[in-house]
């Protein structure tokens, strides 16, 4: 880490792929400024770990000596939402502005990351954040569910 600060003038080092607490902690222990929670496309990869569900992990574990970003299968607003609530502090959008990259050029870029802004604007409005401070994980949590998926039984 020392070799990196000297070479780079000292800007910040981040690690990318980071899905367990223990790398995170590692990241942690060697100086990181900061872990990417991703898969790094292992959407592949059968049976691994949701990176949303490792993002709450890690953020318990380490949220508060490291700055933590997410970057996995962000569409939407309500990605960015759920990746802010339980603790990330930036999202990284990639999939979202190759495909306006790949269909209109800059202009289709402008028009994704527009929409996006435009949903997420929407978003906080109707949920009544003023400021995405206010998004807490509280803000999505769920409850279990009180009641049978079936009130009642066949007489057959």
């Amino acid at each position: 880490m020392e070799t990196w600060k000297r070479i780079s003038g000292g800007k910040p080092f981040c690690i990318k792929g980071i899905q367990s607490v223990e790398d995170a902690k590692k990241c942690v222990e060697i100086g990181c400024d900061g872990i990417v929670v991703s898969n790094h496309a292992g959407r592949q990869v059968d049976g691994a770990i949701a990176s949303l569900d490792a993002l709450e992990k890690i953020v318990d574990a380490v949220g508060d000596k490291t700055y933590i970003m997410y970057d996995s299968g962000v569409r939407g607003a309500a990605d960015v939402f759920k990746a802010l609530a339980l603790g990330a502090k930036f999202v990284f959008v990639g999939r979202l502005w190759i495909w306006g990259l790949s269909i209109m050029g800059e202009a289709g870029v402008r028009h994704v990351m527009k929409s996006l802004l435009a949903d997420f604007d929407i978003l906080m409005n109707v949920g009544g954040f003023q400021n995405i401070g206010q998004i807490q994980k509280d803000a999505i949590e769920s409850y279990p569910k009180g009641y049978a998926m079936i009130a009642e039984r066949s007489k057959l």
